[in-house]
């Protein structure tokens, strides 16, 4: 399935937002940064940066988006079974885990609202990274 948008469209219309850019700079809302889950992982990582840069935002400040924060959001917000499977995706594709994102991805696999198919992908990612840091709680 193709994304609706492309990231230098999300990008830009970011940029052209000065006040969602502004609570994304400080952590407020990751909400504006969503659609860029429906692109694959390295794609986003190897882009998002530069065209925020060329969309007018400082580079110092496109630097400080933080993905992880959005990794987070998607997996346990209001809005997470829209989102949480295109996470779970970034998360497979390599999206560095630690241990509050294997916890949301235990919540995932437990939570029947999610298709079943999410449930599994959340639930063997958590259990493959806790079993690689000796963690089987």
């Amino acid at each position: 399935m193709q994304p609706y948008q492309t990231i230098e469209e999300i990008c830009a219309a970011l940029a052209a937002r000065p006040d969602a850019w502004a609570k994304v700079c400080v952590g407020q809302s990751s909400v504006p940064l969503l659609l860029l889950l429906e692109h694959p992982y390295a794609a986003v990582v190897a882009q998002v940066v530069d065209r925020l840069v060329v969309a007018g935002i400082a580079r110092a400040e496109a630097e400080r988006v933080s993905l992880r924060q959005l990794v987070i959001f998607a997996l346990t917000g209001p809005m997470r079974w829209a989102w949480g499977g295109y996470a779970v995706s970034w998360i497979e594709a390599g999206f560095p885990i630690d241990d509050e994102i294997a916890s949301a991805l235990e919540q995932i696999g437990q939570d029947k609202r999610f298709p079943q198919r999410v449930r599994h992908r959340a639930f063997a990612a958590a259990k493959r990274w806790r079993q690689a840091h000796g963690d089987l709680s």
